[in-house]
C-alpha cells in the first residue's frame, strides 16, 4: 500500500474529532525475507523499513512515537536494543504460561512469534535486561503487559481481568491493556471486554478506572514526575549542523534523518560533542546540502514528551518547523516553551 497509508487514515480520523482522547504511536511488523506483505519476520536486521517508517514519520508528518507494540508481539535482541535508544514505553510483554492449545499450533508453539514465557505474568511494569528482554534488568525502557482480544493465543480472559483488579485493589499501580487488529470489526470484542471489566469493577468497588492512552498509563503507573519537553537548539557553522538539548533526552542521541531531492529517506548517527550536544557534517562523504530537501530530528525524554523538528537545508533556521507531542500542561509560559 505504501508508507503511512494506514497511519494517515487514522490521523485524519482523529483530527475530525473534537479533543480526541486517543493517540497514535507505533506498531511494526518486520518485513519478511521475500517481502510478502501477509508474512512477518523476527527482527529489524533484514531490511531498513523500520528506519524508513520512522524517518518518513518525522519528515512528512512531524511525528515520532513514544510508545511501541511489536508486530506479532515478537521482540528479539536487535529490536530490544533499537527501542532502548528512542522509545521509552513498550507494550510488548505477553507473559503467561503456554496453553495446551497453543503448544499444538506449530507456527506459534515453543516461543515462536512472540516469546514471553519467561516474562512476568502480572499486570506490572518492569525494565528489561540487556541480554533478555523478558527479564527485569538495568535498561531504561518501561515494559507493560498487553494481551490479545479474542484470538488463538495469549488471550485476555475474565480471570486475567480479575487478576488486574485484585492487584489494583491491593494498592499496587496497575495497567490493564489489550490489543486487537482492525482487520476485522473490533466493536464486538470491545463490548465483550468492557462488560467483563464492569463485572470485575462490581466485585472491587474501591478500584477506580481511568481510561488512558499508552503514554499516560505508564506515567501514572510508574509515578513519573511531570516534566516540560526538551528544547532542541539548532545552529549552522558552515556545513556543520550543531544540535543542543536543554535537558537530558531518553537515549544517547536524537533520532536524525534527512530526505534527498531524489526522494530518498536516510537515517544516520550524529557526532557526539560535550554533554547534550551533537553535530553532523554535510559534505561529499555524507550528503551535500544542495542534495537535500529536508532534515529531521526527533527525541523523547524520560516523561514521554516528544520533540520533533524539520528544517530546510538552506541554513535558514527561521523556517524550522517544530512540534511537541504528549506534553503536560504547566501554568508557566516558560515551562511550555
Amino acid at each position: 500500500m505504501g508508507y503511512h497509508h494506514v497511519y494517515e487514515y487514522y490521523r485524519d480520523w482523529l483530527a475530525r474529532r473534537p479533543q480526541p482522547q486517543d493517540a497514535i504511536y507505533w506498531h511494526n511488523h518486520p518485513v519478511s525475507y521475500f517481502r510478502e506483505a501477509h508474512k512477518t519476520s523476527f527482527g529489524f536486521g533484514y531490511t531498513n523499513h523500520h528506519l524508513q517508517v520512522l524517518s518518513r514519520r518525522v519528515i512528512d508528518h512531524l511525528d515520532f512515537p513514544a510508545a511501541y507494540r511489536p508486530g506479532c508481539h515478537c521482540e528479539r535482541p536487535d529490536i530490544n536494543l533499537f527501542l532502548e535508544q528512542w522509545v521509552p514505553f513498550d507494550y510488548g510483554n505477553q507473559g503467561m504460561r503456554e496453553t495446551e492449545r497453543e503448544a499444538l499450533q506449530q507456527d506459534i508453539s515453543g516461543g515462536r512469534y512472540g516469546d514471553w514465557r519467561r516474562a512476568t505474568d502480572q499486570w506490572e511494569l518492569y525494565h528489561p535486561d540487556f541480554y533478555d528482554y523478558q527479564r527485569p534488568g538495568a535498561m531504561k525502557r518501561w515494559m507493560a503487559r498487553c494481551l490479545n482480544l479474542r484470538t488463538r493465543l495469549r488471550e485476555i480472559t475474565p480471570e486475567e481481568i480479575e487478576k488486574a483488579f485484585a492487584r489494583a485493589d491491593s494498592g499496587l499501580p496497575t495497567i490493564l491493556a489489550v490489543t486487537d487488529h482492525d482487520m476485522r470489526e473490533i466493536r464486538p470484542d470491545i463490548d465483550w471486554y468492557m462488560a467483563e471489566v464492569r463485572r470485575a469493577r462490581d466485585r472491587h468497588p474501591d478500584v477506580r478506572i481511568r481510561h488512558a492512552n499508552a503514554v499516560d498509563a505508564v506515567r501514572l503507573a510508574a509515578g513519573l514526575p511531570a516534566l516540560p519537553p526538551a528544547r532542541l537548539d539548532l545552529a549552522w557553522t558552515g556545513n556543520r549542523l550543531d544540535i543542543r538539548a536543554d535537558k537530558p533526552l531518553w537515549g544517547p542521541q536524537p533520532y536524525f534523518c534527512f530526505k534527498t531531492l531524489g526522494q530518498e529517506y536516510i537515517h544516520d548517527n550524529l557526532d557526539f560533542q560535550d554533554g547534550q550536544h551533537w553535530s553532523f557534517v554535510f559534505d561529499d562523504n555524507t550528503v551535500r546540502l544542495d542534495q537535500l530537501e529536508a532534515i529531521g530530528l526527533a527525541s523523547n525524554d524520560d516523561y514521554g514528551n516528544t520533540t520533533v523538528c524539520r528544517l530546510t537545508p538552506d541554513r535558514d533556521l527561521g523556517r524550522t518547523a517544530v512540534r511537541i507531542l504528549n506534553a503536560p500542561r504547566f501554568d508557566s509560559e516558560e515551562a511550555t516553551r
